[in-house]
């Protein structure tokens, strides 16, 4: 949705030269068109599902539901639009190594009326001096492309 903004800011900015230039009001068709996106997006209830370690769910649900909101969105359990969000975090011991590693493997989905209108997917293995260091980095890299996937989504 992001990305019609652009086209409607160069328009603006041509807006803001005739002002200037003319010394005549015009009015922003910028303005108009936010509007216009604000309440579509606001009229779009989004359901957040988390299908990942108990341990970490409130945080992956609770990272997805702020941008969603931060957009516009509704976030309802009962959204008729759900997201899926699939986070594995699994440590892999490397015998000889002074690393501790762990994979994280992620899928993204949008799904509305059970057809998917948007899907990503993300695997890497991260290392660090410690497994705890190395499980936080690896929820650190999937809750960042996560955001990253739906900003691609939303473009």
């Amino acid at each position: 949705m992001r990305s019609c903004l652009g086209p409607a800011a160069q328009v603006e900015a041509c807006y803001a030269k005739l002002r200037v230039l003319s010394q005549k009001a015009y009015d922003s068709p910028i303005a108009s068109l936010q509007t216009l996106i604000k309440s579509t997006s606001a009229a779009i209830n989004i359901a957040i599902e988390a299908d990942c370690d108990d341990s970490i769910r409130a945080s992956v649900q609770s990272t997805i539901a702020s941008y969603c909101q931060s957009l516009g969105f509704n976030v309802d359990p009962k959204g008729k639009t759900r997201l899926v969000c699939k986070l594995d975090l699994s440590p892999i011991v490397m015998e000889g190594s002074p690393y501790c590693y762990t994979s994280v493997s992620l899928s993204l989905s949008v799904i509305e009326d059970k057809a998917e209108s948007f899907s990503y997917a993300y695997e890497k293995r991260l290392a660090a001096l410690s497994q705890s260091d190395a499980d936080r980095k690896a929820l650190n890299e999937g809750l960042s492309k996560v955001l990253e996937a739906l900003k691609e989504a939303g473009n």
